[in-house]
């Protein structure tokens, strides 16, 4: 059954997202314009610290990103991402530059010390009561996002940290069971809940939401961009993770010829 919601959506948001998929023509006039030349990685999206409830969206300005409070997006494609660091924050050096262990699939990390291909199913580092104090796990397991906005016709990333991955996940299974619909033909609204843990450190929890459903022209559209992303990232993500890159994106100017 269909509820308001979703004929809202193809009433009026979904027109905002078919303005964001560009033409046919708009991409060779850019694969022109780039012809040898890099395209740059797509923008990031920041998740605040301190439990803060807007997000900063990049900007033509680097330094003046835009504080958004709610972003309305379609999910092109998603892939899990861990890391590991063998210093803390805390310590010099701690978590800045490439982590010591990484993965871009959530399956096999690559130890950038030694070479050394590591299961992360398997991996003790990756189990509760790893983490500091025996707290948390020692490796960080993330989730990446690749959000298509309205009026936008390039993807942004958006990093969802451990803490939200449970309510990520929930949505995703709602989505396909009870919506009978793909991330890529939803409409998703991305909001954040101020949340605490167990040690009072305040944090911001990613909330999702469905928002509506794409009409199947405009469905077909972004299936397309998300498959050829995931395509990309299966034949870059080795060399990448190769080079212990903890910002990696599939080769830029291979991706954005999508686009």
């Amino acid at each position: 059954m269909t509820n308001s919601t979703e004929i809202a959506t193809i009433g009026g948001d979904v027109a905002a997202f078919k303005a964001a998929i560009p033409s046919a023509e708009l991409q060779k006039q850019l694969a022109k314009e780039m012809e040898g030349l890099r395209m740059p990685p797509p923008p990031r999206i920041k998740v605040p610290s301190g439990g803060a409830l807007v997000f900063e969206v990049p900007t033509d300005d680097p330094d003046q990103p835009e504080s958004v409070r709610e972003l309305k997006a379609v999910i092109l494609a998603h892939h899990a991402v861990n890391r590991y660091y063998e210093r803390g924050i805390d310590e010099n050096g701690g978590e800045s530059g490439p982590p010591d262990c990484v993965s871009f699939n959530g399956r096999e990390g690559f130890n950038r010390h030694t070479g050394e291909i590591i299961n992360c199913e398997t991996c003790s580092l990756n189990k509760f009561g790893s983490g500091r104090g025996g707290v948390g796990k020692a490796c960080s397991n993330r989730h990446r996002l690749y959000l298509l906005l309205e009026n936008e016709p390039l993807p942004y990333i958006l990093e969802v940290p451990p803490t939200s991955l449970v309510g990520m996940t929930n949505y995703l299974v709602n989505l396909i069971y009870r919506r009978k619909a793909a991330s890529s033909g939803a409409v998703t609204r991305l909001t954040l809940k101020k949340a605490e843990n167990k040690g009072g450190v305040k944090y911001s929890e990613v909330q999702f939401a469905f928002a509506g459903r794409l009409d199947p022209e405009t469905a077909r559209a972004t299936a397309a961009m998300g498959a050829e992303i995931e395509r990309r990232l299966a034949e870059y993500a080795g060399t990448e993770a190769m080079q212990g890159d903890p910002d990696f994106v599939p080769a830029d100017d291979e991706v954005s010829e999508v686009f």
